[in-house]
């Protein structure tokens, strides 16, 4: 459930700072992305298509292209990283 998948998260992300340790992680819950990743790597059947942070890699041009479904992509209110919107 979401309050376990956000405590895990937390629990990496802390790890991963306090440690000095890379994570790397394939998730497919985009804003989950946006809120707990430093860097992102957006793949379409294999093929690299972005890289980079968040902001960079999760726009709605780039959702689009890669899922085939329009989305709007704002800032959060809180955080200011991508918030996606479908």
């Amino acid at each position: 459930d979401l309050k376990h998948q956000i405590n895990l998260l937390r629990l990496i992300r802390e790890l991963a700072r306090d440690e000095n340790l890379a994570v790397l992680m394939a998730m497919h819950d985009l804003n989950q992305v946006a809120a707990y990743a430093d860097r992102v790597a957006l793949f379409v059947e294999g093929r690299l298509i972005a890289n980079g942070t968040p902001n960079e890699v999760l726009t709605a041009e780039n959702i689009s292209s890669a899922y085939g479904v329009d989305v709007r992509v704002m800032a959060h209110p809180g955080n200011g990283k991508p918030l996606i919107l479908s």
